[in-house]
C-alpha cells in the first residue's frame, strides 16, 4: 500500500514563521542605512560649520553658541535628521568644543537611532571632531613667498560653473525673499524643476537667481560649497564678482 505525505500545512507554517523575520531584517538594514544618511548629512554640516568659523576667527573668536546656530542652517535635510538624530540639528551639542588664539577644535556629540518594532528603541553615540587654523593670514611653521596658484584654495558649488575667490560671495551667501506668484512670473521667473508641489500665493526667490521656488527649503535655494585647491579647477572661469 502506498502512502503520500500532505506538507503544504508544514509549508505554510514555515513561510508563517520566516516572513515576519524576513520583513523585520529588510526594515532594519533600511533604518540602519537612513541612519548613515542622517550621520553623513551632520557630518558636512560640522564641516561647512568649521569653515565659517575658521572665516570668523579673523574677525573675533568664535564660541559653541556660534557654532550651535551656524550648524543648523547648514543642515541639508532637515526632516531626516528629526527623524534620526535625538532632539533634531538642536540635539547635536558642541560644548565640548575647544576655542584656542590661533586655532580651534569642533567637537559635535548626538545620539542617532530608530525605533525597532516589538525590541524598542536602538541608539548609539556620535562624535566628530574637527581640528582647524583660524583665516588669519599667520605663518606658524616659517615664512614665505606669496603661495603659488598650486597652493591656493577657491570655493565651488556642485554646479562647478564658476570657481569664487571668497567664500562670503554674493553668488555663495544667497538672499532668500519672498513675493507673489504673479510678480514673479510678470519679472521673468521661472518655476523650479526641484521644488515638489504648485505655487499657491506666496513663493521663493533669490537676489542672483532666475528662477521661483514653492517650497522654502528646496535645495535650489542652498548652496554647498567645497574648498579645494585652485590648481583642481583649472577649466573653470573665476567669479565676476569676487575673482580680481
Amino acid at each position: 500500500m502506498i502512502t503520500t505525505t500532505n506538507n503544504k500545512g508544514s509549508a505554510v507554517l514555515e513561510a508563517t514563521l520566516a516572513f515576519p523575520i524576513f520583513i523585520f531584517a529588510v526594515l532594519t538594514m533600511y533604518f540602519i542605512g537612513q541612519c548613515k544618511l542622517a550621520e553623513q548629512n551632520v557630518y558636512e554640516a560640522c564641516v561647512e560649520t568649521a569653515e565659517y568659523l575658521a572665516e570668523y576667527g579673523y574677525f573675533k573668536k568664535p564660541d559653541t553658541l556660534l557654532a550651535g546656530y551656524k550648524f543648523s542652517s547648514y543642515i541639508d535635510d532637515e526632516e531626516l535628521i528629526s527623524k534620526y538624530v535625538k532632539g533634531g540639528s538642536k540635539g547635536v551639542k558642541f560644548y565640548s568644543s575647544y576655542f584656542g588664539e590661533d586655532d580651534f577644535k569642533l567637537r559635535a556629540k548626538y545620539k542617532i537611532g530608530f525605533d525597532v518594532p516589538f525590541v524598542g528603541a536602538l541608539s548609539y553615540d556620535k562624535t566628530i571632531t574637527i581640528k582647524q587654523r583660524y583665516y588669519t593670514g599667520k605663518q606658524f611653521e616659517k615664512k614665505q613667498e606669496k603661495a603659488s596658484e598650486d597652493e591656493e584654495y577657491v570655493y565651488v558649488t556642485d554646479n562647478r560653473d564658476v570657481y569664487h575667490s571668497s567664500r562670503k560671495c554674493t553668488h555663495l551667501m544667497l538672499s532668500v525673499s519672498t513675493c507673489n506668484y504673479d510678480y514673479a512670473k510678470k519679472n521673468g521667473y521661472t518655476s523650479c524643476e526641484r521644488c515638489k508641489g504648485y505655487p499657491r500665493g506666496t513663493v521663493y526667490i533669490t537676489d542672483s537667481g532666475d528662477r521661483f521656488h514653492c517650497n522654502e527649503k528646496c535645495s535650489g535655494l542652498k548652496r554647498t560649497i567645497y574648498r579645494v585647491k585652485k590648481k583642481e579647477v583649472a577649466g573653470l572661469s573665476g567669479c565676476l564678482r569676487c575673482v580680481n
